[in-house]
């Protein structure tokens, strides 16, 4: 028996909230990525795009316990499989992505639409636990709120130094003041990331 916990947000700072009880982590890391990451509800409808398992980058019982509890959640799943990425977008995914709530992706062609023009009305995610065991892991598990947290936390400190060094044990030392864009705060990738990285 797992616990499975999510996390407010609020001006005071992050609380972390027990949400019950899951009969393994697994629940738990899915439950992560549908509910906290995705926000998606009973009756939404969810497209997992996997990536053929042969080629060695996913395996197929991550999507296949996603879509087992996606539908034990109560939304309609569908299931397009897919080879590896190309240089040009594969209509079949664009045509199949027009009718889902969210489109969650299993698969590398994800990542090559990280910076698309967002659509309000359909959701992408694109997940990088490679294999189930990913999912139940504290890779995760950990709340996808919490991450956000600290993401935003390192990027703030990113922007404020003034220099950056980089050394290792080894005896790589390389740094160079950080230039100031005059942009404004730096736009983010338009597809949700689960789990989030830290930095990305």
């Amino acid at each position: 028996m797992a616990i499975c916990q999510s996390v407010c947000l609020s001006e005071q700072g992050v609380s972390l909230v027990m949400i019950g009880l899951a009969q393994d982590a697994i629940t738990c890391g899915i439950r992560n990525l549908l509910n906290d990451c995705a926000d998606l509800k009973a009756g939404d409808d969810l497209l997992i795009i996997h990536e053929d398992p042969s080629l060695g980058w996913y395996d197929e019982e991550a999507p296949k316990a996603v879509a087992r509890e996606a539908r034990a959640l109560g939304m309609n799943v569908r299931f397009l499989k897919v080879g590896a990425p190309g240089n040009e977008p594969d209509p079949t995914v664009e045509k199949a992505m027009e009718s889902a709530d969210c489109s969650l992706f299993f698969a590398r062609i994800g990542d090559q639409d990280r910076f698309d023009t967002a659509s309000p009305a359909r959701k992408k995610v694109m997940c990088y636990a490679r294999k189930a065991a990913s999912l139940a892991s504290p890779f995760g598990t950990t709340p996808h709120a919490a991450m956000l947290a600290l993401k935003e936390a390192v990027n703030i400190i990113l922007r404020q130094t003034k220099q950056v060094e980089i050394t290792c044990a080894l005896g790589t030392r390389i740094g160079g003041p950080v230039h100031k864009s005059d942009s404004g705060e730096p736009e983010d990738v338009t597809m949700l990331r689960f789990p989030v990285g830290v930095p990305m």
